[in-house]
């Protein structure tokens, strides 16, 4: 009798096994993309490194072109994508421009928030121009800032790392994209 019930337990399972199979799947994707977003944002917390120019209309140069600079993080992808910054490289007093495409209107992006990274500091985050709300869902939504503002000290030419955070978490948010601008 425990044979048979053993049985039955083991062929109750096995009809259930599709169900587990799926729930199994689903976890191991959520983790996956979940890692993938985490080894993004550590990517994105680096010193800059190259740069991709453009001119004051953002015409990107097909030469100086790097493949890191404006990616759309995991969590993001086909919710928005960011073309790159313009002009760049800029002078210390050129206004420049972040183009962001929300794509979709189901997003939960409300804001988006721009900082300049400064690598190995004790407060390497600094906020520049003004926090974009994306009240509408589809569109585009400009980051406008002056170049002078990614500066840490009065000189402002160098190399910088801009971050995109999107302010629905807590602390930052998640890092929505990220590239390097270039003041001469």
């Amino acid at each position: 009798m425990s044979q048979l019930h053993e049985t039955s337990n083991n062929i109750r399972f096995l009809s259930h096994r599709p169900v587990w199979l799926l729930l199994l799947a689903l976890v191991l994707a959520g983790c996956s993309a979940q890692n993938d977003q985490r080894e993004f944002e550590q990517e994105a917390l680096q010193a800059p490194d190259g740069y991709t120019q453009t001119d004051g209309h953002g015409k990107i140069d097909k030469i100086q072109n790097d493949p890191d600079d404006w990616r759309t993080a995991p969590f993001f992808q086909g919710l928005i994508t960011v073309d790159p910054a313009f002009p760049n490289p800029a002078l210390s007093t050129d206004d420049i421009v972040i183009q962001t495409h929300i794509t979709t209107g189901d997003t939960n992006i409300r804001d988006l928030v721009a900082y300049v990274y400064y690598h190995s500091t004790s407060s390497p985050l600094k906020p520049v121009g003004n926090p974009i709300s994306i009240s509408s869902g589809f569109g585009q939504y400009d980051i406008n800032f002056t170049a002078s503002e990614l500066a840490r000290f009065n000189n402002a030419s160098g190399l910088y790392r801009l971050i995109l955070y999107d302010s629905n978490s807590s602390n930052y948010g998640n890092i929505v994209s990220y590239g390097d601008i270039l003041i001469e």
